[in-house]
């Protein structure tokens, strides 16, 4: 969805691209899980096509295509990262959902109005520091989390590589 305002930075960085972004991040994770099967389908049909049994035609002995076990990888791979994807997209939503909590009943409908169906406002231009602030005291949240998880795991390293490993 094509905003006018696309890639004008709001305070603290925040593009109005990104809020389109995360206030559409719902309805694709929907669409994602709604194909899913689908795609995890599509992943087993392609590499059928590239696992044809080899084998010797004089004897009529089949074996495996050499790949088989690398394909087989490859789709668990594919099925985790689209899965991730979908989790990525829930979260992003989950957090426009919270910008739009903190704004009373109006002023939240004139938003979603604007970043998800593409409705056009007057009214959006004086919410948009606040919901550049909401936004800031997010990323910092996360940010500190991430540390937080960032510092936990090298302490647990260290005490790792402290343990003497005895053979």
């Amino acid at each position: 969805m094509f905003f006018k305002e696309e890639g004008r930075a709001l305070k603290y960085g925040v593009e109005w691209h990104e809020l389109s972004n995360i206030s559409q991040a719902g309805k694709l994770a929907d669409r994602l899980e709604e194909y899913r099967e689908e795609y995890i389908q599509s992943l087993y049909d392609d590499i059928r096509l590239f696992s044809y049994p080899m084998g010797d035609y004089l004897t009529a002995e089949r074996q495996e295509s050499p790949d088989t076990a690398f394909q087989a990888m490859e789709i668990i791979s594919k099925k985790e990262a689209y899965d991730k994807r979908i989790e990525k997209l829930k979260r992003q939503y989950s957090q426009w959902q919270d910008v739009l909590n903190q704004f009373h009943m109006d002023d939240a409908a004139t938003l979603r109005g604007y970043f998800e169906e593409g409705e056009h406002s007057f009214r959006i231009e004086p919410l948009m520091p606040k919901v550049a602030e909401i936004l800031d005291k997010q990323h910092k949240a996360m940010e500190k989390q991430l540390d937080k998880q960032a510092e936990r795991k090298a302490f647990l390293e260290s005490i790792r590589k402290s343990i003497p490993v005895y053979r």
